[in-house]
C-alpha cells in the first residue's frame, strides 16, 4: 500500500513538472515549407517574455518519419529585427552585424541542389575526437525534434531603454533529401517570420 501511495505521489509530481514545463514557453509554429515546420519556443518568466528570455528553435516533419536539416552560416541562416514601441528599428550589436546580412542572397524558391553547390553557405561543425569537420545538421521528425538555442536578444541588439519591444525572426535552412546509397540533394526552405513581444526591464 505504501509503495502504491509513493508511486502515485511520484506520478502526480512528474505530471505537475511536465505541465509546468509546457506552460513555461510560448510556442510558435510556422506553416509547412515543403515537408518541414519550424518551431520557435521562447521561455516565459511568470508568464512574461523578457528580452533575456531563452529562445529555442527546431523543425518537425509533416510526412517523413525523420529527416536531417542542414544549417547555413549565420549570415544566411536568420534575419532578425527588433522594434521599439514607436516602431523604430533597434540596431544590432557590433559582434552581430553579419547576422542575416546575406539572408536574401540565397535564391528562393530553391530547386534541389548537390552538396557541392551549397557547401560555401553551410555552417560547419568543428572536428571532434575521431569526427572530421562537417556541415552542421539537426534532426527533424513527426513527433520529436532536435532543438537548438538562438542568441540572447540582449547580446544581439543595442537595447538601451526599458520598455516593450517587438521581435521578428525569419529562418531558412536546407532540407536534406535522400536519393539512395550515399547520395543526397539539398533544398533551401524559407519559413514565414515569427513575431513576438518582449519586455526590457
Amino acid at each position: 500500500m505504501r509503495y502504491r501511495i509513493m508511486t502515485t505521489i511520484a506520478l502526480v509530481v512528474a505530471l505537475g513538472v511536465n505541465a509546468q514545463c509546457l506552460t513555461d514557453y510560448q510556442v510558435i509554429r510556422s506553416k509547412a515549407s515543403d515537408d518541414l515546420i519550424l518551431q520557435v519556443s521562447i521561455r516565459k518568466t511568470h508568464g512574461i517574455l523578457y528580452s533575456t528570455s531563452s529562445i529555442e528553435y527546431g523543425w518537425f516533419t509533416v510526412t517523413n518519419k525523420n529527416c536531417m536539416v542542414n544549417l547555413p552560416k549565420d549570415e544566411f541562416f536568420s534575419f532578425v529585427q527588433m522594434f521599439d514601441s514607436a516602431g523604430n528599428a533597434i540596431p544590432l550589436q557590433g559582434a552581430f552585424t553579419n547576422l542575416g546580412k546575406h539572408f536574401f542572397d540565397l535564391k528562393y524558391p530553391s530547386t534541389e541542389q548537390p552538396g557541392s553547390a551549397i557547401e560555401e553557405m553551410l555552417r560547419i561543425r568543428p572536428p571532434h575526437g575521431t569526427q572530421s569537420a562537417a556541415g552542421e545538421i539537426v534532426f527533424a521528425g513527426q513527433k520529436s525534434m532536435e532543438g537548438r538555442s538562438f542568441y540572447d536578444l540582449e547580446h544581439v541588439f543595442q537595447i538601451k531603454k526599458p520598455g516593450q519591444y517587438k521581435v521578428r525572426l525569419e529562418f531558412q535552412a536546407y532540407e536534406r533529401i535522400y536519393k539512395g546509397g550515399q547520395s543526397f540533394a539539398y533544398k533551401l526552405e524559407r519559413f514565414e517570420p515569427v513575431e513576438f513581444t518582449v519586455i526590457k526591464e
